[in-house]
């Protein structure tokens, strides 16, 4: 009796062994506990960030649109002594896209650049650019640059124009300016056209600024100068495709 105990019991082993042995790794019960980590990890960053990420980098928010400094220019005049010419950009671009429209820009103007076109010799023209470049005016060997930096571009009730709001800075002034802009968009281009007023008092671009050098030649010329000059701005932007 007690040996055919003991050859059952052995057979009931080598079974119990055998089944253990062919059972896959699959086929074992799952940790619950490492699955429930792994949920919350997951929960913690889900899918639609990245997605919201992505959506940034190419969304209007992300978009910039340079500059054209080949095709822009700011064109000057002034009547009263019917002078006219224009300026050339360093750079410029647009940024901080709403809704498909830009709400802030900066731009770099070359000084430098200023030429006159209203004289018809070279000889005339070149001595109204020097006299606009020198100290009583622009002074563009001390002050090279001027910069505007829009700060808002806001839709006006048309929906066709936007009012710009921002600071021009000249010979080292900076006073706020505010315009008018019509901007039109194709594809990865737009185009802005705009008119500004500026006056000359307000940075510093007159012949009798300082009292004690008081001229009255100078003080004549100055009176024959427009105290605004008129300022029409024809821009072209790119779209920079972001990496």
């Amino acid at each position: 009796m007690i040996k055919c105990n003991l050859v059952y019991a052995l057979f009931l082993t080598i079974t119990i062994c055998t089944t253990c042995k062919g059972q896959s790794k699959t086929d074992l019960p799952k940790d619950n506990t490492k699955s429930e980590t792994k949920e919350v990890i997951t929960s913690t960053v889900p899918n639609n960030i990245t997605r919201t990420i992505k959506q940034d980098r190419k969304g209007d928010h992300a978009a910039v649109y340079q500059l054209d400094v080949e095709k822009s220019k700011l064109f000057w005049k002034a009547p009263k002594n019917r002078h006219n010419g224009f300026i050339l950009f360093n750079s410029g671009a647009l940024s901080n896209f709403t809704a498909g429209r830009p709400t802030r820009g900066t731009f770099s103007i070359n000084m430098n650049s200023m030429s006159s076109i209203d004289e018809a010799s070279a000889a005339r023209r070149k001595k109204v650019d020097d006299e606009l470049r020198n100290e009583n005016f622009f002074a563009v060997s001390k002050y090279p640059v001027a910069t505007i930096a829009v700060s808002k571009i806001l839709p006006e009730p048309n929906r066709t124009s936007s009012r710009v709001y921002g600071e021009l800075t000249i010979k080292e002034v900076t006073k706020p300016i505010e315009f008018t802009t019509i901007m039109k968009q194709s594809g990865n281009t737009i185009t802005a056209t705009a008119d500004i007023n500026i006056s000359r008092a307000h940075w510093n671009i007159d012949l009798q600024r300082n009292p004690k050098s008081w001229n009255p030649f100078d003080s004549l010329k100055d009176h024959l100068v427009d105290d605004e000059i008129q300022v029409n701005l024809e821009l072209v932007f790119t779209k920079v495709i972001l990496q």
